[in-house]
C-alpha cells in the first residue's frame, strides 16, 4: 500500500489507511478519527497551518463522502486532492460565475482576481454574464438551464442583484444533487434549488470568509467570489454563517387552457430574438392529446398562424416557426431573423397554441 513520505498509516475501526499521491511532506495532526470524516481536513485553518497539499484518509471514508456531497466537496476541493487513481479517479469541480455585470467593465475580472486569491488552484468558467441587467428570472432560468450539464460539486455564483446593499439576505445554498449555490436571497437561485433538491441554507455572515469592509454595491466581488472560494477550498457552508429560512421563491406564469387554445406568455429572450414561453413540451403533449385529429398552430398578437417545426433549418429563410429548443418548452423564432424584433416582443407576451379540427 502506498504511503505519504513520514507519515506512519493510523488505524481506525472505518478500515485501514490509504494515502494519496504525496505533493510535499505531510504534518498529520490528532483530529483525524471523528466518524464524520477527517476533521483536520474540515477544521478551519488546520490545513493552512499543518501545510497540507495532500491527506492520508481511509478508503472506506472515501466512498463514505461519495455519498455525502457536503463533506466529499471538501475533501476534493483545492487543499487536499483527494485521490484514488486505481479505484476512485476523481478531479476538483469548477466555480462557475453567473452575472448580469456585462463585458465591458472590469467587474468579472475582479471577481476572478479575489477567488485566484484565495482558490488559486480553482477552475472558474463562466457561464455568461450577458444577462440584461436586474433581470432576476432570467438569471434563474440561465442558471437552470445551465447547472445539469456541470460535474457534481460545482459551486455556482449567480449575481443577479438589483437590490444589493440592502436588508435582502445573501446565501449559499447546499443542494441534495451535489450543486452549491452562492448568491443573493432575491429568487436568482430558487429555481435550481427547487429542482435540484435544496439540502441546507445560510446566510454568509462570516467576517472571516469575505473581504474586509464589504462595498453596498459590489456584493460579487466583496461577499459572494470569497465565499465559493473558501467552500471550493474546502469551508463546510456552515461555518459561512446561520441557518437561512424561507428562501425566496421565483414563480413562473402558469398556462391556462380556454377550450381549444393552450395561452402561455414568453418567459425568455435569447440573443437571437428566440422567445422562449412556459409551455413545457410535456403541456403541449397532454393538450395535442385532447384533439387527436386537430393541427396545432401558433399565434403571437396580431402576427400570422405559426406552423411547428422540429427544426429551424426545416423552415425557409425569414420564416417564423414554432419549435421546441434547448430549454424543451415551446418557442417563437424566425428562420435566421430575429421574432423579438419582428413582432416588438418581450417577457410577458402572450402566445397561444391553438388546436384546430
Amino acid at each position: 500500500m502506498e504511503r505519504a513520505t513520514g507519515v506512519e498509516p493510523a488505524t481506525s475501526s472505518l478500515g485501514s489507511w490509504h494515502s494519496t499521491t504525496e505533493l510535499r511532506p505531510l504534518v498529520v495532526c490528532e483530529c483525524k478519527v471523528a466518524p464524520t470524516g477527517c476533521q483536520t481536513c474540515a477544521r478551519p485553518g488546520c490545513a493552512t497551518a499543518h501545510g497540507w497539499r495532500a491527506c492520508v484518509i481511509p478508503l472506506t471514508w472515501k466512498r463514505e463522502f461519495a455519498r455525502r456531497p457536503a463533506q466529499f466537496l471538501a475533501f476534493r476541493a483545492g487543499r487536499f486532492e483527494l485521490r484514488d487513481r486505481q479505484s476512485y479517479p476523481m478531479t476538483a469541480a469548477p466555480i462557475a460565475l453567473l452575472t448580469d455585470f456585462g463585458y465591458r467593465d472590469h467587474y468579472v475580472g475582479v471577481m476572478h482576481g479575489v477567488i485566484s486569491s484565495i482558490a488559486p488552484s480553482a477552475p472558474v468558467i463562466d457561464i455568461t454574464h450577458g444577462v440584461p441587467p436586474q433581470d432576476v428570472t432570467a438569471g434563474a432560468l440561465a442558471l437552470r438551464e445551465s447547472w445539469r450539464f456541470f460535474p457534481r460539486g460545482t459551486i455556482f455564483v449567480a449575481v443577479v442583484d438589483p437590490g444589493v446593499g440592502t436588508t435582502r439576505r445573501a446565501i449559499a445554498v447546499r443542494t441534495s444533487a451535489g450543486a452549491i449555490l452562492v448568491g443573493p436571497d432575491n429568487g436568482v437561485l430558487w429555481l435550481v434549488a427547487e429542482e435540484a433538491g435544496l439540502s441546507r441554507a445560510v446566510e454568509l455572515q462570516s467576517s472571516q470568509h469575505r473581504l474586509p469592509s464589504p462595498s453596498s454595491t459590489f456584493h460579487g466581488r466583496d461577499i459572494f467570489a470569497p465565499a465559493a472560494a473558501h467552500l471550493w477550498n474546502g469551508v463546510d457552508i456552515e461555518q459561512l454563517g446561520t441557518g437561512a429560512q424561507d428562501l425566496t421563491r421565483l414563480e413562473l406564469a402558469l398556462p391556462m387552457v380556454q377550450d381549444n387554445r393552450l395561452i402561455g406568455t414568453v418567459i425568455y429572450v435569447d440573443g437571437y430574438g428566440n422567445l422562449i414561453t412556459n409551455l413545457t413540451r410535456a403541456m403541449v403533449e397532454d393538450f395535442r392529446r385532447r384533439f387527436p385529429n386537430g393541427k396545432l398552430l401558433v399565434t403571437i398578437r396580431q402576427g400570422p398562424q405559426i406552423n411547428l417545426y422540429e427544426a429551424y433549418g426545416n423552415a425557409e429563410p425569414g420564416e417564423t416557426i414554432a419549435l421546441f429548443g434547448s430549454f424543451e418548452r415551446l418557442e417563437v423564432a424566425i428562420r435566421d431573423g430575429n421574432a423579438a424584433a419582428r413582432y416588438g416582443a418581450a417577457v410577458g407576451m402572450e402566445v397561444i397554441l391553438h388546436a384546430y379540427e
